[in-house]
């Protein structure tokens, strides 16, 4: 189709870019996009509670979370970029997440990210997830 033409073409010309914590910031003023996967915590949330036993037990969940995420820009994009989320797990890992887009400024967005997989035996263990992304200004 021609709009997954444009889409490709633009993604070749972009100039993408892998940020990391100790990358210099970038003048995203001047930048058609970049590319970045940096780590938003873990996926679950652990509380302490007092089971039936009253004894004290460690209960885990995995609800959906709100993370906003900063571009890496020392002057932000010309105008909000259209981004493209993807939520990575831990190597080996059968945990599946969504992830779906709250807001786009030109300065940071705002991803919700919900485990949403559903096994018979689902890995009960929390672990370290990424977000990658693809941002493009269009």
């Amino acid at each position: 189709s021609p709009l997954l033409r444009c889409l490709v073409l633009v993604l070749l010309s972009v100039g993408l870019v892998h940020a990391t914590d100790d990358a210099p910031l970038l003048d995203c003023s001047t930048r058609r996009g970049l590319q970045e996967c940096r780590t938003i915590g873990q996926d679950c949330k652990r509380d302490e509670i007092t089971n039936q036993d009253n004894q004290k037990v460690v209960r885990i969940t995995f609800p959906m979370k709100e993370h906003q995420v900063q571009f890496p820009c020392s002057k932000p994009f010309e105008r909000p970029p259209i981004v493209i989320p993807s939520v990575k797990g831990s190597d080996g890992s059968t945990k599946l997440f969504a992830a779906s887009m709250r807001s786009v400024t030109s300065e940071s967005f705002t991803v919700n990210v919900q485990r949403v997989d559903d096994l018979d035996s689902p890995e009960m263990d929390c672990a370290d997830i990424e977000i990658c992304y693809v941002a493009v200004v269009m």
